[in-house]
C-alpha cells in the first residue's frame, strides 16, 4: 500500500512539474513576443545619442547662419536702414495702440453710465469687454420690447378710455360711434 500511495505522489509532482513547465513556456512565449516590439537598451541609447549630436550641430549651424547673415547686413549698411524701419514702425503701433486704448476707456466710462450706480460700483475696476458684456446683458433685461397698448381707434378719437368717450359731445358720439363699440368690444 505504502508502494501505491508513493506512486500516486510520484504521479502528482510529475502533473505539477508539466504544468508548470506548461505555464513557463506560455510566459516565455508571451515575453518573446513583448520583445519583438521592444528595442534593446543598448541599441536605443545609441540611437538617441547619435540624434542629440546632431540635433546641437544643427542649433550650432543655424546659431552660425544667423551670425553670418547680420555680419553681411552690417557690412552692407542694409541692418542700420532696416532697423530704423521697425523702430519707425514700432513708434506708429505703440501711437495707433495708445489712440486705441483711449478709445476703448472712453467707451468704457459711457457705457459704465448708462448703468445704475450699483451695478457700475461692481464693474469700476473691469475691463472694457467685461464692461460691455454685462451692459448688453443688462440692457436686454432692461429694455425688454414693450407692449404696444396704443390703440388706433383710440387715438383716432382722441380718448384713452371707453369711459372718457361720454364726456365728449353727442355730436361727437353719433358720429363716432363705430369706433366707440370697437373700443369697449377689445
Amino acid at each position: 500500500m505504502d508502494k501505491d500511495i508513493q506512486n500516486n505522489d510520484n504521479q502528482v509532482e510529475k502533473k505539477t512539474t508539466e504544468s508548470v513547465n506548461d505555464n513557463s513556456a506560455v510566459v516565455n512565449q508571451d515575453e518573446k513576443k513583448n520583445d519583438d516590439h521592444m528595442i534593446p537598451k543598448p541599441r536605443f541609447d545609441e540611437i538617441n545619442s547619435k540624434y542629440k549630436k546632431l540635433q546641437e550641430k544643427v542649433s550650432a549651424f543655424e546659431l552660425a547662419e544667423e551670425e553670418r547673415e547680420m555680419n553681411q547686413l552690417k557690412e552692407t549698411g542694409e541692418l542700420k536702414a532696416f532697423s530704423e524701419k521697425v523702430m519707425a514702425e514700432n513708434k506708429e503701433l505703440k501711437a495707433f495702440k495708445e489712440m486705441k486704448d483711449a478709445e476703448e476707456e472712453q467707451e468704457r466710462i459711457e457705457t459704465l453710465a448708462k448703468m445704475p450706480a450699483e451695478v457700475q460700483e461692481k464693474l469700476k475696476d473691469h475691463p472694457h469687454d467685461v464692461v460691455k458684456t454685462v451692459y448688453g446683458l443688462y440692457s436686454q433685461q432692461t429694455n425688454s420690447p414693450k407692449v404696444n397698448t396704443a390703440n388706433p381707434v383710440r387715438d383716432k378719437l382722441g380718448v384713452e378710455s371707453a369711459d372718457e368717450f361720454w364726456n365728449k359731445s353727442d355730436d361727437f358720439k353719433r358720429k363716432n360711434w363705430k369706433d366707440y363699440l370697437k373700443i369697449i368690444s377689445k
